[in-house]
């Protein structure tokens, strides 16, 4: 029988989507299919700052940008299938030694949490990854024998 949940464990949990906010993500995930907005990362900032406006801090951005990409891959976008970049790649890297340096202090340090500040990241040098695709860079980089990107 599994033990009941502490009192700490709904502070873990986001805040379930109000239908508002999925308005306002299905507006831009529509956005993003018709062309209006050229990429999800550049929609994904400016549905924050909407939703900020709305509720300041209630969404991360990279909820914003992983609710974003499935939304308007609902609506007919197609999954990117393009290879990572070596830039892209070397950023990534990066990521997963300050993660596996984290993991030694901290041993409760999570992949997602790395693979949102690599979306983060990625952003700022003009990549536009979704979370999905950040978590399993990670993982391929963990398990790669010398921690040295794949071609």
């Amino acid at each position: 029988m599994p033990a009941e949940p502490g009192p700490g464990a709904k502070a873990l949990r986001a805040p379930r989507w109000l239908p508002a906010e999925q308005a306002v993500i299905d507006r831009y995930a529509r956005g993003i299919v018709s062309g209006r907005h050229p990429d999800a990362a550049r929609a994904a900032r400016l549905c924050k700052v909407e939703l900020d406006a709305r509720s300041p801090g209630r969404r991360t951005f990279g909820a914003i940008h992983s609710r974003l990409c499935a939304r308007s891959r609902e609506l007919g976008r197609a999954n990117s299938g393009v290879r990572w970049l070596p830039a892209e790649r070397e950023i990534a890297l990066r990521r997963v030694r300050r993660y596996e340096a984290m993991r030694r202090k901290y041993p409760r340090c999570f992949v997602l949490d790395a693979a949102r500040d690599l979306v983060v990241d990625l952003y700022e040098q003009g990549f536009d990854r979704t979370l999905d695709s950040c978590v399993m860079e990670i993982w391929k980089h963990r398990r790669s024998r010398f921690g040295r990107p794949r071609p």
